[in-house]
């Protein structure tokens, strides 16, 4: 009978152990928390641009902006179940920089002191994210941006003329880039939904998705060849492809205002900013079909 209930005891014990275990050691992928994260990284970034750019009026409103989406984000996850020991101290630290940006321009005029405090918030979120293996989507959406427009450059500069070896190194470099970057945002956008689209609406950009891959390789396997018509054409179709399903990301899914706002560029060519407000409705059709819900 002894040995029956140490047994038990035992067990119970085991199983509470194991279930702590699996509690602490959640991983950090929930789709709203990375939305959540998502939204403090856009509006941290808003505000370091305005620091950077040394506009007082614009960083005082981007940075109430900031603390606005990092008070959602505190009040629900600071005390996320994770393994990450650094986590809660991460969260402090960030609230912290983020108040003492505020105390260096309210009632004080002080931008390069408090532009030093948002860097740092920054900063640690980037790290916490980077540990928890939380992909940024926002910052995948600017890389894959800038990679786009190298390689746009790189292809352009060719002027129609036959491509010559170090042409094709040229290309090669630029492309691995490209689809270096191709890669991680694709995964970003899927892996947690960070856009928030309906089921309908993910297996519409799944689909996208393989056919941008197919065009891809495609252009890969035109590198090899001096063909440089041919290969300005295919890249042209795969580049307007990737844009316009980037444009469409930006102002049609939920949560896309907060996520890549900063990166949708308007008529004058500036760069509009998340100011908290759904986007506009378009006229244009959508590539993404907005479900009924």
């Amino acid at each position: 009978m002894r040995i029956v209930s140490l047994v038990a005891v035992t067990y119970l014990l085991t199983t509470l152990a194991l279930a702590q275990k699996g509690l602490e050691g959640q991983p950090a992928k929930d789709p709203e928390l990375v939305r959540a994260l998502d939204a403090a990284s856009a509006a941290f970034l808003n505000a370091q641009r305005d620091a950077a750019a040394g506009k007082m009026l614009e960083f005082r409103d981007s940075l109430n902006l900031a603390n606005l989406r990092w008070a959602e984000c505190y009040g629900k996850y600071r005390e996320w179940p994770t393994s990450d020991t650094a986590w809660r101290p991460n969260f402090d630290a960030i609230n912290n920089a983020l108040l003492n940006a505020v105390n260096q321009v309210s009632p004080g005029n002080n931008l390069p002191a408090a532009k030093v405090q948002i860097d740092s918030a920054a900063s640690t979120l980037t790290s916490l994210r980077s540990r928890n293996g939380v992909l940024d989507v926002l910052a995948a959406t600017e890389n894959l941006t800038k990679s786009v427009e190298g390689l746009q450059t790189t292809i352009a500069g060719l002027q129609g003329r036959p491509l010559t070896p170090a042409d094709i190194t040229a290309l090669k470099t630029s492309f691995g880039s490209f689809r270096d970057n191709y890669s991680v945002f694709t995964q970003a956008a899927m892996d947690a939904n960070a856009f928030g689209l309906g089921q309908g609406e993910l297996e519409s950009l799944r689909k996208l998705i393989a056919v941008q891959n197919i065009g891809i390789d495609t252009v890969f396997n035109i590198l090899s060849n001096p063909d440089t018509p041919g290969l300005v054409t295919q890249w042209q179709s795969l580049r307007d492809q990737i844009l316009t399903m980037l444009t469409d990301l930006r102002t049609q899914a939920p949560a896309s205002e907060a996520v890549a706002a900063p990166q949708t560029t308007v008529d004058n060519g500036q760069p509009s900013k998340d100011n908290g407000s759904p986007a506009e409705p378009r006229d244009r059709p959508r590539l993404l079909p907005r479900l009924r819900r």
